[in-house]
């Protein structure tokens, strides 16, 4: 069903449920990988939270500024329609290569603007 041979590896979320849509999935399927996506990020963050504490703990000796943790996640969905996490990068790379503006850029400033 979803078996192609896909030559971009980043995907807009609205260009991936348009595909999916295209080869078939329905709301339902949609509803559970959204959730199992939750779920890994939920459980990625738990697991590095001391890490991450300790991180923004050390920047606030030395500033009052809000600080924010950008996580990048490389997720594979099978055959079945189960998420799997591949890696979580802490500190993703924000190139300058025309996917990346279009996915990273604008999720960036909306982090920003939704403080």
């Amino acid at each position: 069903m979803l078996v192609h041979v896909l030559l971009e590896i980043q995907w807009r979320l609205r260009c991936l449920w348009k595909y999916l849509l295209e080869v078939g999935l329905q709301e339902h399927d949609f509803e559970s990988i959204w959730a199992q996506i939750e779920d890994i990020a939920i459980k990625t963050v738990l697991v590095a939270l001391p890490e991450m504490r300790q991180d923004f703990l050390k920047i606030a000796e030395y500033s009052s500024y809000n600080t924010y943790k950008l996580l990048g996640y490389d997720l594979m969905i099978d055959n079945d329609l189960q998420v799997h996490l591949l890696e979580v990068n802490g500190r993703p790379e924000l190139k300058d290569h025309v996917l990346d503006k279009a996915v990273n850029r604008p999720m960036v400033i909306c982090s920003y603007l939704h403080k």
